[in-house]
């Protein structure tokens, strides 16, 4: 099944071999209905992608450490055209920030105590933000630092809470937090029915392990697993794969088995 967002395709392949083929409106039965009748469901779909591309995720509220609430704006203050008087920018996944004390050191000792503001996580959650992203500097030496700002956040009432240290694990703190932020802003989003799901390194994951951060680039890595397969079947090599979409067109060239990268 490959959900995008006006419709999903959908094959189906019987014990004999024989190919179905069903196109079916996105927010239709047929995505709930189909898969029932089924022994093995793989879902692909764009809908992260186009939300990226678009802008239009899920609002996140951001936590983060004291001092560096300009970090989604900020950056690391590369800048396409250095001489350039008015750079535009994309605008970050977060809609705010709210700053928390505490600080861990580079060895993963806490060198002060956690403090966050609950009034202005209330505030922000009545403002109608569910979603919230928690990313520290050096986060990952440190989880349980994170995992009480996430419990703290369960308790406020927000229904959707991503974890620098889950998320990104490996990560300097800036590559963290932008894909902890377009976690939070697009895992809200994705379809949630029982199935194995493409995840953007062409790998398939359980539905539970599938997140937005793993899923923006679902439906292209299907594009390019499904290219990879014919060309095996048909023989030449290389080919080219267009999958052209109502938001977004993918374009593919594959030589071989496809590579997979984190």
């Amino acid at each position: 099944m490959d959900q995008g967002g006006t419709f999903t395709d959908i094959v189906r392949v019987d014990d004999d071999g024989r190919v179905q083929v069903q196109k079916a409106l996105s927010n239709s039965d047929a995505l709930t209905e189909t898969p029932a009748e089924g022994d093995s469901i793989r879902r692909g779909t764009t809908v992260a992608t186009n939300a990226l591309l678009e802008r239009n995720g899920t609002p996140v509220l951001l936590l983060t450490n004291e001092g560096f609430a300009d970090m989604p704006w900020v950056g690391d203050q590369v800048r396409p055209d250095l001489f350039s008087l008015h750079i535009k920018r994309p605008e970050p996944l977060c809609v705010g920030v709210v700053e928390v004390g505490g600080r861990i050191n580079a060895q993963g000792r806490v060198i002060a105590p956690l403090s966050v503001d609950i009034g202005a996580l209330m505030e922000w959650k009545e403002r109608g933000t569910d979603s919230v992203a928690i990313v520290l500097i050096h986060g990952p030496l440190h989880p349980q630092t994170e995992l009480q700002l996430k419990s703290i956040c369960t308790d406020v009432g927000f229904s959707h809470i991503s974890i620098g240290h889950e998320v990104a694990p490996s990560r300097g703190y800036l590559s963290r937090l932008h894909t902890t932020l377009a976690d939070a802003a697009l895992t809200p989003l994705l379809p949630t029915a029982p199935g194995l799901y493409m995840r953007s390194d062409g790998g398939l994951s359980q539905q539970k392990e599938w997140s937005g951060a793993n899923a923006v680039l679902s439906g292209p890595a299907g594009g390019v697993v499904a290219t990879a397969a014919l060309a095996r079947a048909a023989g030449p090599t290389p080919a080219f794969g267009l999958d052209m979409g109502g938001t977004s067109t993918d374009v593919c060239r594959v030589n071989g088995a496809p590579e997979r990268t984190d």
